[in-house]
């Protein structure tokens, strides 16, 4: 996936387009900060159900 990435952000550099190059910038950093947010979300459930199970026993 990395590498695919990387395929398009070159061809994109070579061929000169700033401005696709900027919009891809922008949606991979969106994407990057989606996945923090799940990650983030998944945590606080798991702690969340930790605090209740310890609390039931």
């Amino acid at each position: 996936m990395i590498s695919l990435f990387r395929k398009i952000r070159q061809k994109l550099l070579q061929q000169n387009r700033v401005t696709r190059y900027l919009a891809y910038a922008v949606g991979e950093i969106l994407v990057m900060v989606k996945g923090i947010l799940v990650a983030l979300q998944i945590k606080a459930g798991m702690k969340s159900r930790n605090l209740k199970s310890r609390e039931n026993i």
